[in-house]
């Protein structure tokens, strides 16, 4: 089984090791521009997970993609960032990024609940920047029902990051997807991630 993984914002592959192991990982605005996805992923696939911004970013592409795979796994989607906080508030967050970098992302990882956050690469800045340009500015996705029968939708319980609200925004545009709500943070830790792989596909290999 191939698993394509699409990371979050400030999104690192030591974040989901097995995950990152089983197949290519990418970080959006390091590895591809929002634009880009759909060429790096196959024709045909196992399993394409995303989290947070990338599960932002696969929506954005739902009705060309979500049927190119037997499952997509998202966690911790949204419609649009700004359901969950508002354009001034990511702005802000830009505006913090620029004066205190180190800090800023050290404060986000916290607010995802990370037991151990990536490390700080200020040669990604210029990336992380734009990715917060595009979030507060960029429109609802999907912009139309899709069929998701094979879609697993998963948002954390103590998520702080993705609002309840925002996924009832999300969910009548995903007809059929199940949904979880694993006891967690916004990053969902990579057990539960596996278990969730494990009750759609009836066990893998990772």
């Amino acid at each position: 089984m191939t698993l394509h993984f699409v990371t979050g914002w400030a999104g690192d592959p030591a974040q989901y090791p097995r995950l990152a192991a089983a197949g290519p990982h990418l970080r959006p605005f390091l590895d591809f521009a929002p634009d880009e996805l759909p060429g790096l992923l196959p024709a045909r696939g196992d399993v394409l997970a995303a989290w947070s911004t990338g599960a932002h970013l696969v929506l954005r592409h739902a009705a060309e993609l979500l049927p190119r795979f037997g499952l997509v796994l998202l966690l911790a989607p949204f419609a649009r960032f700004t359901d969950s906080f508002p354009r001034r508030t990511v702005l802000a967050m830009l505006a913090s990024l620029e004066q205190d970098p180190a800090g800023t992302l050290a404060a986000f990882h916290a607010n995802c609940g990370e037991d151990a956050p990536p490390p700080f690469r200020p040669e990604h800045l210029p990336a992380l920047a734009a990715g917060l340009r595009f979030l507060a500015d960029g429109p609802a996705a999907p912009g139309a029902p899709v069929a998701a029968a094979n879609v697993t939708v998963a948002r954390g319980t103590r998520d702080r990051i993705v609002r309840a609200r925002s996924l009832e925004t999300l969910l009548p545009l995903l007809p059929g997807a199940a949904v979880a709500a694993p006891a967690c943070g916004h990053k969902i830790p990579e057990p539960l991630v596996l278990d969730l792989l494990h009750a759609r596909l009836g066990g893998t290999d990772l």
